[in-house]
């Protein structure tokens, strides 16, 4: 596993616990165009940095759903306990 799939998954996960869709979108499309950049310019071709680039914004999409999932039942816990 990269690295940078490692990187991608933690902002995933802190973008679902703090912020919602807008903020999502915006990473998605930071993270695909960075991707595509950074790995089309070696001598790899074109289609291995658009599936880097792909790879990358679908590890984004899991981690975000991970991290609102886990903000939403922290909330869930909150609101049960009386907080």
């Amino acid at each position: 596993m990269h690295w940078s799939h490692v990187a991608v998954a933690v902002v995933g996960l802190l973008l679902g616990f703090r912020f919602r869709a807008p903020a999502l979108l915006a990473a998605t499309a930071i993270i695909f165009i960075a991707a595509t950049l950074i790995y089309g310019v070696d001598d790899t071709p074109q289609t291995r940095g658009l599936l880097s680039g792909l790879l990358l914004v679908i590890t984004l999409q899991l981690a975000y759903l991970a991290g609102l999932l886990i903000a939403i039942l922290w909330r869930r816990r909150d609101q049960r306990n009386g907080r």
